[in-house]
């Protein structure tokens, strides 16, 4: 009997093992397809790199993070609520310790949230932010504005996005009184959601004895069409209150190598956008340069890569594919087109040799967009160190 009792002890342990496990596994599975770096904007702003996520901290997150939900309107997706200005500063710390990343905050030295004293004066004096970790924070209020004009110091938009109101947002006309799941508006020009209504959103704004109000921004559900405006938008908030119209959403600081990225990334897609102003009577004054021809293929054929050497070793078909993506970019009509389309999504596979299909490609001669110097394969030298030359249709 004794036996048959331990036995059976050894697989309830067992089993109890196995689901806190599969527990575990399923958590952290949510966590990091949350966390993925797809869910955030990579941005520079005044010398220094911030990633912003592309929503607000939904509740599933919160909960995920902290094991608590204080949200007066309940729902997975829904923006979590009625959290102050200290639970979000926890709640970063706590996600960056999960995420092994370095944690922005600290109280007197300590970056862990459960060694912090409580709040008994309402305010944590120690408080401070590292300006070089790189874990997860709150966004600044320049930050945030950087962010809702679309990674740039000014904007023509009213809203953040642009001019429609109920395109955008979750505000007091249309939000039946109650947040909404994250995402469901329009985004801005970056891809970034309900920067207008649905919560107002936290902004770290240090800890001061002289300026105990914190900034909140956005406006939320039960916000006037006028306070989600841009010029509108701020507002500050005793940073203990908790209302259901409040949550945030979070950043995260970039080391050196990754601004030096951006930087360059935001340098090529500029370049790539005002490829007009390089041509001379209607032709490339130089040959197609490998960043950008990675620039529009994604892509570089070559084994020693020279961003401003002329890319070669490039075939006839991949040419033509470069010059209808190149147009597209760039606003103009693709001028090459197989089976009456001008996507070359839609072709298939890019041949790596002669191929009958792609030879019946064909030219739409109202089209604006880039096409080779030369009309046939066999007067294309795709081997050439000289690369290629392309010019404008009409």
């Amino acid at each position: 009997m004794k036996k048959t009792l331990i036995a059976l002890l050894s697989i309830f342990i067992s089993i109890a093992a196995l689901t806190a496990q599969e527990e575990t596994e399923d958590r952290l599975g949510k966590l990091y397809s949350i966390m993925d770096e797809e869910n955030f904007v990579l941005l520079v702003h005044s010398r220094s790199g911030f990633a912003i996520s592309k929503t607000e901290v939904t509740q599933e997150l919160y909960e995920l993070i902290t094991g608590k939900n204080p949200s007066n309107f309940q729902g997975e997706k829904f923006p979590v609520d009625s959290v102050s200005y200290y639970d979000a500063i926890v709640f970063c710390n706590l996600l960056s310790m999960e995420m092994d990343v370095e944690p922005v905050y600290s109280v007197d030295g300590i970056t862990d949230p459960a060694l912090w004293t409580s709040l008994e004066s309402g305010e944590w004096y120690g408080l401070k932010m590292s300006p070089v970790a790189t874990g997860y924070r709150l966004p600044t209020k320049e930050e945030w504005l950087f962010a809702a004009r679309g990674g740039s110091e000014k904007t023509s938009n009213k809203y953040v996005g642009g001019d429609d109101v109920e395109e955008l947002a979750w505000y007091n006309v249309n939000s039946d009184r109650t947040t909404h799941d994250v995402g469901q508006k329009s985004p801005n020009e970056i891809d970034v959601y309900d920067m207008n209504g649905n919560v107002w959103e936290w902004c770290w704004d240090g800890a001061s004895q002289l300026r105990p109000n914190k900034f909140i921004v956005g406006g939320g559900y039960d916000t006037s069409k006028n306070g989600t405006t841009i010029a509108n938008c701020v507002s500050e908030q005793i940073p203990t209150t908790k209302n259901p119209n409040t949550g945030f959403r979070i950043v995260r600081g970039m080391n050196d190598d990754e601004i030096k990225a951006e930087q360059k990334k935001a340098e090529r897609e500029a370049s790539a956008k005002s490829v007009p102003p390089l041509f001379k009577a209607g032709r490339s004054q130089y040959p197609i340069s490998q960043w950008l021809w990675y620039y529009v293929m994604k892509d570089n054929p070559l084994l020693f890569a020279d961003d401003y050497a002329p890319v070669y070793n490039i075939s006839y078909y991949q040419a033509i594919v470069f010059c209808n993506r190149l147009s597209k970019i760039c606003g103009r009509t693709p001028v090459y087109e197989l089976n009456k389309s001008n996507n070359p999504n839609d072709w298939g596979t890019i041949p790596t040799s002669p191929d009958k299909k792609w030879d019946k490609i064909s030219m739409n001669k109202k089209a604006n967009g880039y096409v080779l110097e030369v009309t046939k394969s066999k007067d294309f030298d795709g081997t050439s160190v000289k690369g290629f030359y392309i010019r404008v249709a009409n």
